[in-house]
């Protein structure tokens, strides 16, 4: 199968249009689309036929510019194809932007409309680029309506869109909502004038005279596809007999009075024969043809061949590698459709899931098997998904199976854990819970064998899942026991390879507990001990490091920072064994956590090192997210705030529909402590006053308790500090957990010693002795951070003047963007030994031990 890109064009010198291509250079129509292209928004507005599509497609062609082209369709209106639409067709234009885009998710909160924003802005540098949006009157949905006109309002300037609709489209109106600068182009434009007709006459080779072309003028009226009709029908007609200007007049007229559909018909019958015409019906089937599809179709060369040159109506692009169909020609063939057998339709259908799968197109995958009803397709590649998705996901998921026939769903196993993922991802834990149990029951009762212990095996899986995830909720540490029967199930189950699906996603806390409760976390801790070991042994090395992670996070915020980070290193080695990213990225965070709350810079440095080397050797799903939060906390520590993630930085609010839970808790909580490091006290408290699942957990409950502390103090609301303080205080004590305190360093201090001149000495339900400690720790803390910040400028003093050449530099993005030096050398036009110089001369002028090592440098050094 072909696994092309999809959707870019890449401007550069004019292309000759091919011979078969019946296509005529329109002047007049670039003129005026190159004077609208000067402006933020062109909006091309016709009813079908009048060559919108075409216009655009040779002036692009023509243009210096790059360009995104959007074929959209119907099926575009669900978010998850959309987005899946927009990592494929940017993969040719940028790699760097395709992957990005990839990990960031479809925007659905602010914090990912800024990520997206700052990919957009990276990329699109050249002087004019253009996003065309084709049938964009088909889009309706208000969350890619949405992204839309967001990132046209705040993306980069230098971006013209284009959008190529029938009249009423609600983009269209989107858009001359948000920019005054705005260029439209009608159907009176569009339309042929009376010489443009004489012009395709001739460039077609049909026999015409001046009476001729006036005549087919004024019956077309200019309209492109009646034009082209009665082009191509006086040209056989002509060629069948000798006439003079009257009869080619007489021709012309008749052609319009006949129906258009009987046009086709005729030609089709003269033309085509019937496997090229079943090949074109089974074409209508679907409303998105890329090239390598069509090929799947047609199997046999010969019907390819004549389908780019015997068949009007259909265009063979080769810039966009699709194929179209004009759409009165598409009405026709639909018409067609049931002399095609049933097997043929479900054929068809199967033929394009299978691959669209195979270019990782998962929604067009799982629509096309759902009308052929192949339900365990839709199964496996559901069950392959990865544990955490985005909600849109899970939602599109979840409904598909909705969709389907109980009493096929339930012949295969595998539906009953992808059920129970599905509401997981939800965040509909209760449901999951009645549902994993339901099923247990059902199938305790059973015979024992692969079908039905696979069964009983994967739904404790999610049971223990669901109620380790919603403990913070009840207060029961219970899910060890569930994952021991899955264990004991573990000798008949055919569990997968490692892979995506088999890595456990934790959220801002790997201690999942929601009470101040004395005693609480011990019992957690002890479960989760148990549930790791059954786990990690069932499900390919599930959740290895998790428990580990968990004490080195309790020991943290018990201020237990060595013993802690000797929790955090084993946590990172055993995840890496088992494959757990995600696990290695927050084992890393609190690895930099402890490094700064001892003033140990080496170490700080070596943890950042080791952060660089899984972020280039461990891709994978919310790979930038985690580099970017782990990062995020280095770089405020050391005081470099520029250098921080910008959509850590920027204003921020809870999205609507959060990508996932646990990610988007992660990330905001971490994102509170890098505004506090900025300042940004106002901010942080209208983010703590907005309802959010951080409340659930002790942890995320104590860090914004102590955080709003400091910030009510900064903003001289001097007594609901001292409540705040108060309330994270009796919270923080049956655990010990004074770290919480401590790791505000100058703010708490700050804060503390106000308390502390308060008459009586301190504030009211909290031991001036606990006060003083506080103060003492947090003033350590702060002298500390302040040590890691000079020895960072101290470093960083000793390789400021370091310089490398326009060559160094070059050779340097590449090899950030993945080339090896082969490629690199064909990219640049220099031998393979010339690369290999360079980079030994980048080594030893960074002091760098390998790629990793130099990229890092020269990220660091912002030499890039």
């Amino acid at each position: 199968m072909d696994k092309k890109d999809l959707g870019i064009i890449e401007g550069g010198a004019p292309r000759n249009i091919p011979q078969q291509h019946t296509l005529l250079l329109r002047p007049r129509i670039n003129d005026i689309l190159l004077q609208a292209s000067q402006e933020s928004l062109v909006t091309i507005s016709a009813n079908s036929g009048y060559g919108k599509t075409c216009a655009v497609h040779q002036f692009i062609v023509n243009s210096p510019n790059k360009a995104l082209w959007f074929a959209l369709s119907d099926r575009d209106n669900n978010p998850m194809r959309f987005w899946e639409t927009l990592i494929r067709s940017s993969a040719k234009l940028d790699p760097y932007f395709s992957k990005s885009v990839a990990e960031i998710g479809f925007p659905e909160s602010d914090l990912q409309y800024e990520q997206y924003l700052d990919v957009l802005h990276d990329v699109i540098q050249t002087d004019t680029f253009f996003i065309v949006y084709d049938n964009a009157h088909l889009i309706t949905n208000e969350k890619i309506l949405k992204l839309i006109s967001h990132s046209a309002e705040e993306g980069p300037a230098n971006i013209t869109r284009i959008i190529i609709s029938q009249p009423g489209s609600r983009m269209a109106s989107e858009f001359r909502f948000l920019k005054s600068s705005t260029e439209t182009i009608t159907e009176a434009e569009l339309s042929f004038t009376e010489q443009e007709v004489a012009d395709y006459l001739e460039f077609i080779g049909a026999p015409s005279s001046r009476k001729t072309s006036a005549t087919i003028y004024q019956e077309t009226e200019g309209w492109a596809f009646a034009v082209n009709l009665a082009g191509k029908l006086l040209k056989k007609t002509m060629l069948r007999q000798s006439a003079r200007s009257d009869t080619e007049a007489m021709v012309a007229r008749n052609a319009f009075r006949a129906n258009i559909q009987m046009f086709i018909e005729r030609q089709f019958s003269a033309e085509v024969d019937s496997d090229l015409l079943k090949l074109l019906v089974r074409m209508s089937l679907l409303d998105y043809l890329p090239d390598g599809l069509v090929r799947e179709l047609a199997k046999d060369e010969r019907l390819q061949k004549e389908l780019d040159t015997k068949v009007s109506f259909v265009r063979h692009d080769t810039m966009l590698c699709t194929y179209s169909l004009h759409q009165l020609l598409r009405e026709w063939l639909r018409t067609k459709q049931c002399e095609l057998t049933e097997d043929e339709v479900l054929e068809t259908w199967r033929e394009a899931a299978r691959w669209y799968e195979a270019i990782d197109y998962k929604t067009d995958a799982v629509s096309f098997y759902e009308a052929a009803g192949d339900w365990r397709d839709i199964i496996r590649i559901g069950h392959l998904l990865p544990q955490e998705i985005p909600q849109s996901t899970a939602q599109f998921f979840y409904d598909t199976l909705s969709r389907g026939p109980a009493e096929t769903l339930q012949q295969v196993p595998e539906y009953f854990v992808l059920r129970v993922r599905l509401l997981i991802c939800l965040r509909r834990f209760e449901e999951a819970i009645a549902e994993a149990t339901a099923v247990i029951e059902e199938y305790s009762g059973k015979p024992q064998g692969p079908f039905n212990t696979f069964v009983l095996g994967s739904e404790y899986v999610g049971l223990g899942l669901a109620q380790m995830l919603i403990a913070p909720v009840t207060d029961k540490y219970d899910f060890d026991k569930s994952m021991e029967q899955a264990y004991l199930c573990d000798k008949s189950i055919p569990w997968l390879e490692k892979g995506d699906h088999t890595v456990l996603h934790i959220g801002a806390s790997a201690l999942l507990v929601g009470t101040e409760r004395k005693g609480a976390m011990e019992e957690y801790l002890d479960a989760l001990k148990r549930a790791v070991f059954y786990l990690e042994k069932t499900v390919n090395g599930c959740g290895a490091g998790m428990y580990d992670l968990a004490l080195a996070e309790y020991m943290y915020f018990r201020g237990e920072s060595k013993n802690g980070d000797i929790h955090a290193v084993k946590a990172y080695r055993d995840a890496g064994q088992g494959g757990q990213v995600i696990i290695q990225y927050h084992a890393l965070l609190f690895r930099i956590m402890n490094a700064i709350a001892d003033g140990d810079f080496d170490r700080l440095q070596s943890v950042k090192s080791d952060a660089d080397n899984l972020y280039q050797t461990s891709p994978g799903l919310y790979r930038s997210i985690n580099y970017d939060v782990v990062c995020g906390f280095y770089y405020a520590a050391l005081g470099e705030m520029d250098k921080v993630a910008t959509w850590l930085r920027t204003d921020f609010e809870l999205g609507t529909d959060q990508p996932s839970r646990f990610t988007e808790d992660y990330m905001h909580i971490t994102k509170l402590r890098i505004l506090l490091e900025d300042k940004r006290y106002r901010d942080i408290l209208s983010y703590i006053e907005a309802d959010n699942s951080l409340h659930e957990y002790l942890i995320g409950r104590l860090t914004l308790k102590s955080i709003e502390a400091v910030c009510l103090y900064n903003v001289k609301r001097k007594k609901e500090s001292y409540e705040a303080l108060r309330e994270a205080y009796k919270m923080a004590q049956p655990n010990h957990f004074d770290m919480v305190f401590i790791r505000l360093g100058a703010e708490m201090r700050t804060l503390i010693a106000a308390a502390m001149k308060e008459p009586g000495g301190g504030v009211k339900g909290i031991p001036k002795s606990w006060l003083q400690t506080i103060h003492r720790r947090s003033s350590v803390y702060a002298k500390r951070k302040k040590f890691l910040c000079a020895a960072h400028r101290q470093e960083e003093d000793a390789v400021e003047a370091m310089e490398i050449t326009k060559r160094e530099k070059m050779i340097l993005t590449d090899l950030s963007r993945g080339l090896s030096r082969a490629e690199i050398a064909e990219e640049q036009g220099i031998s393979v030994n010339t690369v290999k110089t360079v980079l030994n001369t980048i080594y030893a002028k960074f002091g760098a031990q390998n790629n990793v090592d130099a990229i890092r440098i020269a990220n660091e050094r912002r030499l890039l």
